[in-house]
Order: C-alpha cells, then sequence, then structure tokens
C-alpha cells in the first residue's frame, strides 16, 4: 500500500511539474508578444501610418472600419455560450454543435486575460487593440470580458484585443479559422495581423450562429448581456463533481498539496460556486424563458446522438445527418485519434464518462461526498458512494433512478448553506 502510494505521489507531482510548465509557456507568450508590439510603437500613429487601410476611422471604442463593407456585415442570427467548468467535458459537448457547418465557435475566448489576471494580480498592465492600449486592472477586469463577449457575439473582431485575437485556442474546433491562423502564419508582423482580420470577421458575420464556450466567467456575468443580445441562449454544462474535481488533480488545476491536505475545502468551494450558478440560472430562466438550459455531461456523454438533437433543437439549428455520422464515430467506433487533454475523441463516451471510478481514491469520494452531497447531490441525481468497492463496482449506478432534475424548487436555502459552511471534516 505504501508503495502504491509513493507511486501516485510521484506521478501527481510529474502531472504539477507539466502544468507549471504549461502556464508558464502560456504566460511567456502573453508577456511576449505585448513587448513584442510596444518596442514596434503599436499605438494608433504605427496602424495610421503602415496599415494601408482604407478609411480608417479612430473613435473612443477602439473601431477601424475598412471601406464600406465593413460597416453593413450582418451577424449571426443565433448567438450561443455554454457556460462550464474546467475538465466537466465541455470540449467535447461543444464540438456536438460546433461540428455544424453554420456554426462559428470561439474556444475559451479569456484564455489570455486568465493568463495575464492571476490570483488577484495583475501580471502585464496593458491590453493591445489596434488604435490604443488598455490599463487592465482588478477592478475592470469584468468590463475587459464583457467587451471580448460582446464584440465576438457581433463579429466585432476588430474591436478585440490582440491577445484574443492570437490565442493558440482558436483553431480548437473552429472550421471557419483555418485561413485566418494561416494568413497569421504568413505575416508575423503587427500590420499583417492587421490585414488578416478581415478574413476573420467574414468567417464569423458569414455564420448562421456564433458559439462560445468558456469555463471562466460566473452565470452572473450574462444578466446584462442576455438583456442586450436577445437571440442569445445559455447552456449550463455540469458534471459529477467527485469526476470534475479528480480530473482538475490529475492535470495539475489541484496540486498534490491541496488534493492531499485540503481537498474538503477545495471541493466545497467549487460546488459552491457551481450551486450559485445554477441559482443564477434559474433566475436567469425565469426572465427569459427558453433561452437557458442546463444539462449533465454524464447524459450527453450516455447518448451522444439524442442529447445533440436536444441541444440543437434548443438552439435553433438542425442536427445533420452527416454530424450523426461524425458524432457516432467520435463517441462508440472504439477508434481514438487523440490523447492529449483537449481531445474530444472518445473510444466509448459512456466509459469514458465513468473512468475515473477505476483510479479516484475512496477517500476522496468521501471528502467530495462530504462537501459537496448537500449542495448538489439531490439537484444532480448523484448517489453517495458508502464503499470502495461499490465505488469500483460496474453494477452500482452513481446516479439516482430519476437523474437530474433542474427544473424542481429544491435549491438550498441560506440558512442551510450558512449550516454547511461551518461543517468541517473530522
Amino acid at each position: 500500500m505504501q508503495q502504491m502510494e509513493e507511486r501516485q505521489q510521484t506521478v501527481y507531482k510529474s502531472g504539477t511539474i507539466l502544468k507549471k510548465i504549461h502556464y508558464m509557456g502560456a504566460l511567456a507568450m502573453c508577456a511576449a508578444l505585448i513587448l513584442y508590439m510596444m518596442s514596434n510603437n503599436f499605438i494608433h500613429e504605427y496602424i495610421k501610418k503602415t496599415s494601408g487601410i482604407k478609411g480608417f476611422t479612430e473613435t473612443t471604442e477602439a473601431r477601424i472600419y475598412i471601406g464600406k463593407e465593413n460597416t453593413k456585415r450582418t451577424t449571426p442570427s443565433i448567438k450561443i455560450i455554454i457556460h462550464t467548468y474546467m475538465r466537466s467535458g465541455s470540449s467535447f459537448t461543444a464540438e456536438l454543435i460546433a461540428m455544424h457547418p453554420n456554426i462559428f465557435f470561439v474556444f475559451e475566448p479569456f484564455h489570455c486575460l486568465d493568463r495575464i489576471y492571476k490570483d488577484g494580480k495583475v501580471r502585464i498592465p496593458y491590453f493591445p487593440y489596434l488604435n490604443r492600449p488598455a490599463r487592465i486592472n482588478p477592478e475592470n477586469i469584468s468590463l475587459v470580458k464583457y467587451d471580448i463577449m460582446n464584440n465576438y457575439l457581433l463579429c466585432e473582431v476588430f474591436n478585440i484585443d490582440l491577445f484574443t485575437l492570437q490565442s493558440p485556442f482558436l483553431h480548437l474546433g473552429n472550421q471557419r479559422t483555418g485561413d485566418y491562423l494561416q494568413c497569421l502564419h504568413e505575416s508575423s508582423n503587427t500590420k499583417g495581423v492587421v490585414s488578416c482580420l478581415p478574413i476573420f470577421q467574414n468567417a464569423c458575420s458569414r455564420a448562421k450562429g456564433i458559439l462560445i464556450k468558456t469555463i471562466r466567467s460566473e452565470m452572473s456575468f450574462y444578466r446584462k448581456m442576455m438583456e442586450k443580445h436577445q437571440s442569445l441562449k445559455i447552456i449550463q454544462l455540469v458534471r459529477d463533481p467527485r469526476a470534475t474535481l479528480f480530473s482538475m488533480h490529475k492535470t495539475g488545476a489541484i496540486n498534490t498539496d491541496e488534493w492531499n491536505n485540503n481537498l474538503y475545502n477545495v471541493a466545497k468551494i467549487f460546488c459552491s460556486r457551481v450551486l450559485n450558478d445554477l441559482e443564477i440560472a434559474r433566475e436567469l430562466e425565469a426572465l427569459h424563458p427558453e433561452r437557458v438550459k442546463v444539462v449533465m455531461y454524464e447524459d450527453i456523454a450516455g447518448d451522444p446522438i439524442k442529447k445533440s438533437f436536444e441541444l440543437h433543437k434548443f438552439v435553433g439549428i438542425e442536427l445533420l445527418e452527416e454530424e450523426k455520422m461524425k458524432i457516432i464515430k467520435k463517441t462508440s467506433t472504439g477508434e481514438v485519434s487523440c490523447k492529449d487533454n483537449m481531445c474530444t475523441s472518445k473510444a466509448n463516451s459512456t466509459l469514458a464518462a465513468s473512468a475515473w471510478r477505476n483510479r479516484i481514491p475512496f477517500i476522496s469520494v468521501q471528502i467530495i461526498d462530504q462537501a459537496c452531497g448537500p449542495l448538489l447531490y439531490d439537484i444532480f441525481g448523484l448517489n453517495f458512494i458508502q464503499s470502495n468497492q461499490k465505488l469500483r463496482s460496474e453494477h452500482f449506478s452513481i446516479r439516482k433512478p430519476g437523474g437530474a432534475n433542474f427544473t424542481k424548487k429544491h435549491f438550498i436555502a441560506e440558512n442551510m448553506r450558512a449550516k454547511f459552511k461551518e461543517t468541517r471534516l473530522i
């Protein structure tokens, strides 16, 4: 047993090291980009003198118009946001919609901002836009996020900061950004980036719908956005917190020390956040009927075709036959063409969704059950796991017969929440 624990510790430490290397690499890329632009005098004088863009106009909102065509462009009539959490099956779920040929997909638009603003600290003080840098501070982070999301929904790509427009995530799941990314690859200077943006904007504006997937926001973020964008629909994706938290640990998002010594509090904070989002989602659904949908990843993985049909119907697009064939190939043929953390191909999606049960320590399950069970299990339709034998057994269902029910008015009352907050693992 001791040797097994030592081997697990070695694996955990390796995962943490790899996560730190990935994090530092992303931060270094963002830092290098801003230093490059500052050294090349990227402020609006440079754009005006060197871009060669016709009809250049500077405004307080940093808009750059390209002739008359740009002012007459259309925006997608279907607007969708998948709001979710790290390691909750969001890449897989998003691709079920993003594979539709008329959908423009944006993967994690706040990724670079998240690297710059971490743990309440701003690592790089300025965000570069096409005609001015914008200062970033803890007080205006939510405004910067709103600006990014709003401009994507409008396909106003010339109003989005240059970090976001050159994110390494732009290629993920998006069938429409190939030409833009190729242009960026061939045009390494600032003028080249500006010249590539019309390609990006046209790809966005010609799509019937735009889909944005993010794990880096709160549900309250969408209150104002749903009022402004009357066609916007929100999908809140949730997953069994035991699976989510364990996957976060395996990929280094929860380090070994936190997992071994502070898991109860980590789990309680995470599940409280999910519960709060669920409560706000219910409020938004009351204000905007048929525009908010909560789904569980396990239900999608259990029947991808059925759930894909439901999701397509909810957002207002048809599930095409070619999509069905792609979904079947990705989820049930036993073929997997990738092995990284972003991989969305599952040899068997049902087995993949429950694979954590064979690896997570039972003591960790007990801790998460105690922290999250009173908050979420009734809503999610989850069973507590009473023994290691039940955890490993494929005959023991961790889902209650009725499954999840996000429509019942059984969210935790404030006094009950306070009671659970005082609970501590002995």
